[in-house]
């Protein structure tokens, strides 16, 4: 999936990340625009990459253009400015991109809330550790990518009405997975999960299922785009049509 950025602009914040605590005030992060992409930026495709922390993404209809909030956990040394999250909105062939980034000055232990909120979403890459991810709202193309060798994942949640038929990926390395969509949403649905995979159609049911231990598989409404959901530790429930 392309790269995202949506439009320039500075955002005044004040975040609440459910379950964390803070020692520190919001910071808000300005976009910028050095493409002049910000007239496009109403559906920008989002790329978000967070060395660690928590990343919410919504998409709001009566919000006109981006905003992005950052929070640094713990890290009191940046109380004043965040140098160290950057928001830019780029172009890619020709698409407007809104790429985020949260790369930590003083270690790893400079974890980040992120919270973006879109008028309009194309398209979703979100990589992260050590945190959960929750998209609402979404559509396009969406793909996370939460831990890796050297932090742990957390849970990823998904939830849009949408109809969604482009590529996904879903990954954690632990930590559940929810993936809520529209009851027309179509692909060829792969899932593995260590604690099993809940399968759930409001329309139709799934075509050509297999099901072996923790692995999972199906076709939605004769899809053929790529749906793959897997977790190192936990379980994936997959719902079609809420």
């Amino acid at each position: 999936m392309p790269n995202p950025l949506p439009i320039a602009l500075t955002a005044s914040l004040a975040l609440f990340a459910a379950g964390c605590s803070v020692s520190q005030r919001d910071l808000s992060v300005p976009i910028r625009d050095s493409h002049g992409m910000a007239a496009l930026a109403q559906s920008p495709a989002l790329d978000v990459q967070n060395f660690r922390g928590v990343v919410h993404v919504r998409v709001e209809s009566g919000v006109t253009q981006p905003i992005v909030q950052a929070r640094a956990i713990n890290a009191s040394q940046h109380a004043n400015s965040p140098d160290w999250v950057a928001a830019d909105l780029v172009q890619d062939q020709g698409r407007p991109v809104l790429r985020v980034l949260s790369v930590p000055s003083s270690g790893a232990s400079d974890a980040v809330y992120l919270s973006i909120v879109l008028p309009g979403c194309s398209g979703v890459r979100v990589r992260n550790a050590g945190g959960e991810v929750i998209l609402t709202n979404v559509s396009g193309a969406v793909q996370v990518e939460n831990g890796g060798p050297d932090a742990p994942g957390g849970r990823v949640v998904v939830t849009t009405a949408h109809n969604l038929v482009d590529h996904l990926a879903l990954e954690t390395t632990s930590g559940d997975i929810a993936l809520t969509m529209g009851a027309y949403s179509a692909g060829d649905i792969s899932a593995q999960a260590p604690r099993g995979v809940t399968f759930h159609s409001k329309i139709a049911g799934a075509s050509r299922v297999q099901h072996q231990g923790w692995r999972w598989s199906g076709v939605l409404n004769h899809g053929s785009s790529p749906m793959t959901l897997k977790t190192g530790e936990g379980k994936v429930t997959i719902i079609a049509g809420d």
